[in-house]
């Protein structure tokens, strides 16, 4: 497509609905290599929202830049786990193999150099993302390899020659990320079969799913530990419409992980805990935001949500129960602590 009308077609592919800024900004990084000052303000006459509205998003997410960010961006991790696992003689090496140095691009603008806050990849470090893709346990060795096959136009993906445990090893999501799960506990790892939760749930009144939420003394997994049957509640209750279940898979805080490893291997249970919650609070709507660092695992989340759908657990009249009506969307973020 010609450059021109490039930004003009992702808009339009949004419908230009000011709502999906961050996803058409994330579209045009990854078509122009940047979203310059000139492409925002195009976008803003296109949503007729103000400038200063893209320029802050474009701004804040740190995986969208003004200027290019060179064909391969490499971001580095450089949380304190990594600086104790020899990041500052990775970084050294990258600098020294592509002839740059981070927070910049080669001369020839193909490798560009930058430095990111946790990657959820504590367990496995040094690590860094390149183009999408996560190389962890880095070494100086593994960064001439790299380096190398940058210059050669190789692509990134294929550079994963080992694959991890569990579903990292499946096609969908194809990664070298390593669970590390060292022992296995009754709450996330007792048996689970696939649907029964919100049959049964269905069954009961809202009111009863609620009430046996808070029985069970279920605590949010924040730093708060609010009584999640309080919250189910307090949503339930609420008069205005429509209710929303909104699950935020972002972790940004240096050292976590543990919803990386339940994206990886427990959807399925994830995803239902969702439907059970909206019929509770008599929500249609659920949202994950997805941290930019786990968009390699979207396609492997797609097919799960995909399955659940044409088992009719997800979708119109869900489980058999008519007008109980909930599905779930991705949303995908671009890289920001907050």
């Amino acid at each position: 497509m010609p450059q021109k009308g490039i930004i003009e077609s992702i808009v339009a592919g949004y419908k230009k609905d000011p709502a999906r800024l961050i996803d058409m900004v994330r579209d045009i990084q990854k078509e122009l290599g940047q979203v310059s000052a000139e492409s925002a303000a195009k976008i803003a006459a296109l949503l007729n929202i103000s400038k200063v509205d893209v320029e802050g998003v474009v701004t804040f997410y740190h995986f969208f830049s003004t200027a290019p960010a060179g064909t391969y961006a490499v971001y580095l991790n450089t949380n304190i786990v990594a600086d104790m696992k020899g990041r500052k003689a990775v970084a050294e090496a990258f600098e020294k193999d592509a002839g740059a140095k981070f927070g910049g691009t080669t001369a020839d603008g193909l490798i560009g150099l930058y430095e990111t806050s946790c990657i959820g990849m504590n367990d496995q470090e040094p690590s860094a993302i390149i183009n999408g893709v996560v190389f962890t346990k880095l070494t100086k060795a593994k960064v001439k390899e790299l380096v190398a096959a940058m210059k050669a136009g190789q692509d990134m993906q294929k550079l994963v020659k080992t694959r991890g445990d569990g579903a990292n090893q499946s096609n969908l999501v194809r990664a070298m990320v390593c669970n590390n799960i060292r022992k296995k506990g009754p709450v996330l790892f007792a048996p689970f079969k696939s649907g029964a939760a919100i049959k049964k749930a269905v069954t009961w009144t809202p009111e009863d799913v609620i009430a046996e939420i808070k029985r069970s003394n279920l605590l949010g997994r924040g730093g708060a530990g609010f009584p999640t049957g309080l919250k189910w509640e307090f949503c339930g209750r609420e008069k205005a419409f429509p209710h929303y279940v909104v699950c935020n898979a972002d972790e940004g805080e240096p050292g976590t992980f543990k919803d990386r490893v339940i994206l990886t291997e427990l959807p399925h249970l994830l995803f239902e805990g969702m439907a059970v919650a909206g019929y509770a609070v008599g929500a249609q709507e659920g949202i994950l935001y997805l941290r930019a660092e786990y968009a390699y695992l979207k396609a492997h989340l797609e097919k799960v949500l995909d399955g659940l759908r044409n088992k009719n657990l997800l979708g119109k009249n869900i489980a058999g129960k008519k007008g109980c009506h909930f599905d779930i969307t991705l949303k995908l973020g671009a890289g920001a602590y907050v």
